[in-house]
């Protein structure tokens, strides 16, 4: 199964979520609609990766943005494989209400993402010194025009991570397609994973 985790003020329907729907219809591709709150975004992932039979799956996270952020959570504290594409590592930080560029949102969901939701935040942030590089996959796009992709690209050089910088592609990940037989091979190299 593959998990698709979606950025800040997207949604389970976003592009990337449709590319691994279309592309990979031999396997199954969860994409749900994560809320604005944390932690309840952690909980709808983690339901969503219970097993419906007896077997033990491959699970595979594909998280984008703050979705990134989450999968990267998941990732240190169950081990899920996940694969990284623009990761916010500081969503606090790159989230600031006074960036009108964030989302096309209300600013009051904006004010409560910044105020209610940073002690959340902050609960789900891990060192990067701690992070397990075991099935962690990194990408990013020199020219995302949301994010600072050095500042992912520096926390992640702290650990053994496998980092992939690529030229172009923007924040949204236009080059997503061309990524589609990695994150193929990847997926069908895990191994079952000991369910939570």
């Amino acid at each position: 199964m593959i998990i698709y985790c979606h950025g800040f003020g997207s949604s389970g329907q976003a592009t990337k979520a449709q590319i691994l729907r279309e592309q990979l219809r031999d396997k199954k591709v969860v994409a749900p609609d994560l809320p604005l709150e944390p932690f309840k975004a952690i909980e709808i992932l983690i339901r969503n990766s219970q097993p419906q039979t007896e077997e033990k799956p491959k699970i595979l996270l594909v998280g984008s943005s703050l979705g990134g952020f989450y999968a990267l959570h998941l990732h240190q504290e169950y081990g899920f494989p996940a694969i990284l594409l623009n990761p916010t590592v500081d969503p606090i930080g790159d989230t600031d209400p006074r960036d009108r560029n964030i989302i096309d949102s209300d600013e009051p969901e904006l004010v409560a993402w910044c105020n209610e939701y940073t002690e959340q935040i902050k609960k789900l942030y891990h060192p990067a010194k701690s992070i397990n590089p075991e099935n962690l996959f990194i990408f990013l796009n020199q020219d995302d025009e949301l994010l600072d992709y050095g500042k992912a690209l520096k926390y992640f050089s702290a650990t053994d991570c496998q980092v992939t910088v690529f030229k172009s592609g923007g924040h949204r990940f236009m080059n997503f397609l061309e990524l589609i037989p990695t994150v193929r091979a990847i997926y069908e190299n895990l191994p079952p994973l000991s369910i939570i």
